[in-house]
């Protein structure tokens, strides 16, 4: 579960990180922060992507087993 949340909590971390370093001109803190926000982000569209991918192959397999009954059921004698 920890997964699921875990780009969105990167993604602040690293623009309050980026902020801080701009508001005290500290330029390494600013390109953490910009490297915390890209890690977070690419965290979050790969949780997307996995959780569409699951949800897609569910609703095809119900998809394939309904098919596989209509057959079943038109060769039935």
């Amino acid at each position: 579960m920890a997964g699921k949340y875990e780009g969105k909590i990167n993604m602040a971390m690293g623009v309050t990180k980026q902020k801080i370093g701009e508001l005290t001109g500290n330029k390494q803190l600013q390109r953490e922060g910009q490297f915390q926000k890209l890690k977070g982000a690419t965290q979050d569209a790969a949780e997307t992507a996995k959780t569409t991918v699951k949800s897609t192959g569910k609703a095809l397999g119900k998809e394939v087993n309904k098919s596989l009954n209509q057959i079943r059921n038109k060769l039935k004698p």
